[in-house]
């Protein structure tokens, strides 16, 4: 026993090292070829064997580079797929993330077992036995099968298709949640589907891809497999995603193309009734001699039906193309109308590239001066046009292989028009034919760097054209800098499906760090920086994305719903000689203020405040908040600890909006000693305006609260000073000039400082603002001379129908006195120590007192039914009390001494 075991274990160890050396291998493979500017081969991916449930007899992996094309021979014993049990196979297999497809022929294999088998696998591991998993291939009887795994340690499912000869094509695909294998016994452009299966998360960040082979004994079977294709980062449909044509797709014909099919979902299909004029498909002239795209005589060309509205928002077209004329005139793609009206389109002047917008009859157009394209090789053309604000102020960038070549900034805005005349090779009219070959074309209805990015890793891997894109950094959820409370869940996002790897004690991440799987997020119980990367194949690595959380359980009573922006003078704040770029938003959504210009800077001014520093702003400094704040149909809260030192009408201290008068909310000091909150519908404002709201030079809490509904109250120091039932509702809109200290159309400059910030998309309950301002009148002490927060009653004023009891709320370090009879209370009444029994029609009273300092009172009047409840003496005898009050829980009391 001691001897397995330990066989065993050193078993376990060297396949451990052999997928570590494997995982290196690739990471060296994907480095080289990162480096790769074009050469048509994308084969430097390397694949590494792994038997899976220790098979028999050991497996081997052969490539072999020299043959046309090159041919991938995978040995394995075993049994196979095990339903249910641990997989015995041997499988062939690179790392990969994302949405993924892998294509060949199976051209033979080598044993006479009837269920022998080889084929193509998807795997969420490389060592475990049982895990989610799906295959497509055949067995040595001719049976061509798609073989899924749900999840790890489930039976394995098996549909089976009709019988087959060698050598047969196959193909698996992963998009989105969903794995599908393919078969073509003979045509590699069109293939039928075999089976598919769907399930959230179906593989995880990093999965495996590549050959698999079994022999149900321990012979070793050979499959072996040429024409393989392996894509990652396949484009996916969507609402974007107007047009793809894939040369080794869904093209009808080989010497004379009549259709060439729309992988995009939308049925754009490229067609040509013509004889003479349709292109024909030349195989194996990429990756290696294995993959086909199709040729343009100069005369041939295809159709598109009337479409392509919907450019209005930009546009970006890939292809994949090599001219064959160094001198000749031709156009790719073509989306216009007669006499070019509306039209965008790409063109070749030989080896130049060009990039044409029209706005009705208005052109412009971006050309190359460099020869970027060649006649000798494929490129990858990349021609993005992103509209500007007015007309003739749009972008228009040209890109080949990844590399930006020219840019233009006074192109045409495409206008949303129907574009009747469409076409691949041509441009309007059959003029400027395309001469030269195309081996794919991709239309994005919109200029976005993540998808391009895609994109260039897509070609990249499937055909060895353009260089490796770098991958988007990773970003945080809540983001950096959030202030938070013990037990919060930290979330990484990234956006091109890329594996991200983390570390939260501040090192550098790297592949070898924790992988971030999603469906556990990471807990923070302490301040912490966390440090993330992506890394996925054929793309650098990202910059590393930094986090740093402050875990703070005394923040507790600062409602995080809602919770929009909050700016702490002590937290977050980076300046330089005291000048302030960057204050930092602790709500965790990242609507950092920031300052670009130097001189535009507010300041940090140390201890000026109960050990606080304030941020101090003088004329013309002023904050920029990111665009958002747009939804506040539940309401708006804003407090805001603030010492203004001079006051010009109408400073702001925020102001959200999109210019002057437009869908603007904003807090402002309308006097040396008035304030008012403004809300604007559309450029229609209301106000409430408190005339005695702030004093100058004072650290005092302004505060203004809104439902949204029409109501909306300032208060200063907890003290209501105004309240206005007429008010705007807001709408709910993206606003883009948001600032702290400035007007949103400039100007109007707040003057002082502030300490604390906090914005809220809701109007905060009685209790959670009672409990706010308590939190912010404790940190700021100072503050404490001027009030205390009247308590709250968990039972407002109402009509009983059994007697009850209530329980009294305020900041946890006030203490409370009441009386029930409907005196005012003082210090000398009752002290608070848990709820109030209330027995018989009463009206209670309370204060708050903290620091010496008393609040107002707050009165609430029960009514009970006087024949079942009589008040003691009023001649009747009162049933017991503990008989008649009710059987429930009684109300969360925070404040229960």
């Amino acid at each position: 026993m001691f001897c397995a075991a330990r066989s065993l274990n050193l078993e376990k160890a060297l396949k451990s090292l052999e997928r570590k050396l494997a995982i290196c291998l690739c990471a060296f493979f994907l480095a080289a070829l990162g480096s790769f500017s074009c050469g048509e081969i994308a084969s430097a991916q390397t694949y590494i064997p792994a038997d899976m449930a220790y098979t028999p007899t050991a497996g081997t992996f052969v490539y072999n580079g020299a043959a046309t094309p090159p041919t991938y021979s995978t040995s394995g014993a075993g049994s196979g797929f095990s339903n249910p049990g641990a997989d015995q196979l041997t499988f062939a297999r690179t790392t990969a993330a994302g949405n993924t497809e892998i294509r060949g022929r199976i051209t033979s294999q080598s044993v006479a077992s009837t269920n022998a088998y080889t084929g193509l696998m998807m795997r969420e591991s490389d060592i475990a036995q049982a895990c989610g998993m799906a295959s497509i291939g055949v067995t040595v009887g001719g049976t061509i099968s798609f073989t899924y795994r749900p999840q790890n340690n489930n039976s394995s499912v098996t549909v089976t298709g009709p019988a087959v000869t060698l050598p047969v094509y196959v193909r698996l695909v992963k998009s989105g949640d969903t794995i599908t294998g393919y078969y073509s016994q003979s045509d590699p452009e069109n293939f039928t589907s075999l089976g598919s299966y769907t399930q959230t998360n179906i593989m995880p960040k990093l999965y495996y891809v590549g050959f698999c082979s079994s022999s149900t004994t321990s012979t070793l079977n050979t499959g072996v497999m040429d024409y393989v294709s392996y894509m990652t980062s396949v484009p996916q449909p969507s609402s974007d995603l107007l047009l793809w044509l894939r040369g080794d797709l869904g093209v009808t014909g080989t010497t004379a193309i009549s259709s060439w099919a729309d992988q995009s979902g939308n049925g754009r299909n490229a067609t040509q009734s013509t004889g003479a004029l349709k292109p024909a498909l030349v195989t194996g002239v990429l990756n290696n001699s294995v993959l086909p795209s199709l040729s343009f005589s100069g005369t041939q060309y295809l159709n598109l039906a009337a479409d392509y509205a919907a450019l209005s928002n930009g546009c970006s077209m890939f292809i994949v193309l090599k001219p064959s004329s160094a001198v000749a005139t031709g156009d790719p793609a073509y989306f216009g109308n007669t006499s070019d009206t509306d039209s965008v389109f790409s063109q070749c002047i030989g080896t130049q590239a060009s990039l044409t917008s029209y706005n009705s009859t208005t052109s412009s157009t971006v050309t190359t001066t460099t020869n970027p394209l060649s006649t000798s090789q494929y490129k990858l053309l990349e021609l993005t046009l992103q509209p500007g604000a007015t007309a003739g102020t749009g972008t228009g960038t040209i890109y080949v292989n990844g590399s930006q070549v020219i840019q233009k900034t006074t192109m045409q805005n495409p206008a949303n028009v129907t574009r009747n005349n469409c076409f691949i090779g041509s441009g309007v009219g059959a003029t400027n034919i395309f001469n030269g070959n195309i081996a794919e074309v991709i239309l994005y209805s919109n200029v976005n760097a993540s998808t391009r990015a895609m994109v260039e890793s897509y070609v990249l891997s499937k055909y060895g054209i353009g260089s490796a894109p770098t991958l988007n950094a990773p970003t945080f959820s809540p983001k950096s800098g959030a202030i938070v409370l013990p037990g919060q869940t930290l979330v990484l996002n990234q956006d091109q499906g890329a594996t991200v790897y983390f570390t939260s004690d501040g090192s550098a991440p790297n592949s070898s760090s924790s992988q971030w799987l999603g469906a556990n997020p990471i807990t923070l119980n302490k301040s912490q920086t966390v440090n993330a990367v992506a890394i996925a194949p054929f793309f650098n690595n990202s910059s590393v994305a930094s986090g740093v959380f402050k875990v703070d359980a005394t923040t507790l009573p600062v409602p995080r719903s809602g919770l929009q922006l909050w700016l702490r003078s002590d937290a977050n704040v980076t300046s330089s000689s005291g000048a302030i770029s960057n204050w930092g938003d602790a709500s965790g959504l990242g609507n950092d203020a920031s300052q670009t210009v130097s001189g535009n800077r507010p300041t940090l001014v140390s201890n000026a405040l109960n050990n606080l520093p304030a941020v101090n702003f003088a004329a013309s400094q002023y904050f920029q908040i990111p665009a958002g704040m747009s939804d506040f149909s539940s309401g708006l809260s804003i407090l805001a600890v603030v010492k203004p030192t001079s006051v010009t009408a109408g400073a702001r201290v925020l102001d959200f909006g999109n210019g002057t008068a437009a869908n603007n909310l904003l807090l402002q000091l309308t006097s040396s000693t008035g304030a008012a909150l403004s809300t604007y519908n559309v450029s229609s404002p209301t106000s409430v305006t408190a005339s005695s709201a702030i004093t100058l030079n004072k650290f005092q809490m302004l505060e203004a609260t809104s439902n949204n509904a029409g109501t909306a109250t300032i208060f200063t120091d907890a003290v209501q000073q105004s309240q206005s039932t007429t008010m705007n509702s807001l709408l709910n809109t993206l606003r883009s000039n948001n600032y702290v200290g400035q007007a949103s159309g400039g100007g109007n400059n707040y003057i002082g400082q502030i300490v604390e910030l906090l914005v809220y998309n809701r109007e905060l309950t009685s209790l959670e603002r009672t409990t706010l301002e308590g939190f912010l009148l404790t940190r700021t002490q100072g503050l404490l001379a001027n009030s205390t927060p009247a308590p709250v009653f968990s039972v407002a004023t109402s009509t009983l129908a059994a007697p009850a009891q209530v329980a009294i709320e305020g900041p946890t370090e006030a203490s409370f006195f009441y009386t029930v009879d409907g005196t005012t209370p003082s210090t000398t009444s009752t002290p608070y120590v848990g709820p109030v029994n209330i027995a018989w029609t009463q009206t209670l009273k309370a204060i708050a007192v903290m620091r010496g300092v008393q609040s107002g009172v707050t009165t609430a009047t029960y009514t009970l039914d006087s024949t079942k409840y009589p008040a003691p003496g009023a001649g009747t005898t009162p049933l017991q009390l503990d008989l008649q009050l009710p059987n429930q829980s009684i109300p969360q009391d925070n404040n229960q001494r």
